[in-house]
């Protein structure tokens, strides 16, 4: 009797420590899921910086291309005349134009500004995430493959959990809820409680 009672204490501590696990796993995979997410969204921000340092210096050499090309077709005039004093500006405003796109310029700006480290530490070798904020479909999915039988319903689902319609139409709605197909959610508020 006292064995069985061992077998049954133990077989119940094993459940728990393997749900704890579990639990200790999925935590530790939502942590990582949400780093990675976080390096894409600075990935993107970075790239979106690049994209706006380049057209900044594809504005500028065009510019300074313009009035290079300007500058070479008219002749000299006197510098005491409103047109010299135009075209002193227009040599100023050039050599300015040509400071900003030089290369030594170029490449301290874009160290201190880290827009393309050498060792990139905003880089995720297993690519880019799912896409989503907390993907309330992803959740769904893995609750139902985790903690319900295989033959769960998203119907029994939110009966278990005694969802609302009015909660089901809000996870709809959330980010990552295009992971269940639009069946599923019809699923999921069939299954939903009525409230007065």
């Amino acid at each position: 009797m006292i064995d069985s009672i061992l077998d049954g204490l133990s077989l119940i501590l094993s459940g728990e420590k393997a749900s704890r696990e579990k639990s200790e796993e999925d935590d530790r995979q939502r942590r990582d899921l949400a780093r990675r997410r976080q390096l894409l969204k600075l990935r993107r921000e970075r790239e979106e910086k690049r994209l706006a340092y380049m057209q900044d210096l594809m504005d500028a050499e065009q510019e300074a291309t313009y009035i290079r090309n300007w500058l070479a077709s008219v002749q000299e005039p006197d510098a005491s005349s409103e047109y010299g004093r135009m075209l002193a500006w227009a040599k100023d405003k050039l050599h300015n134009l040509e400071a900003v796109t030089d290369a030594a310029v170029v490449c301290a700006k874009l160290r201190k500004a880290e827009l393309f480290p050498e060792a990139d530490d905003l880089h995720d070798p297993l690519g880019d995430p799912p896409e989503g904020g907390t993907l309330i479909g992803d959740w769904i999915v893995g609750t139902m493959m985790t903690e319900f039988a295989d033959s769960t319903t998203p119907e029994q689902m939110a009966r278990h959990f005694d969802w609302s319609p009015r909660r089901v139409k809000a996870l709809a709605s959330a980010p990552g809820s295009d992971r269940l197909i639009p069946e599923a959610w019809e699923q999921l508020l069939a299954g939903c409680v009525e409230r007065p």
